[in-house]
């Protein structure tokens, strides 16, 4: 799940570099195509655990910190 977050931070810094590693590495550990082609719409497919949403809002949060201010109920 690490690298799930790992290129979602990626996504929002718009890191190519990191974009590319960290698919490649998620691939080679069994992540699905699927899934990573979805991360960008996360919140609007079935194909995260509760686990994991919880996990893919607070990586947002972090990494838009001066927008967001990570709220509490995050």
């Amino acid at each position: 799940m690490i690298l799930l977050l790992k290129m979602r931070a990626s996504q929002i810094n718009g890191c190519a570099y990191g974009l590319d590693m960290h698919s490649k590495d998620a691939r080679d550990l069994g992540e699905t195509e699927q899934r990573l082609y979805e991360m960008n719409a996360w919140r609007e497919t079935p194909f995260y655990t509760d686990r994991e949403r919880a996990a893919l809002e607070w990586t947002e949060s972090l990494t838009q910190v001066s927008q967001t201010h990570v709220p509490d109920e995050t």
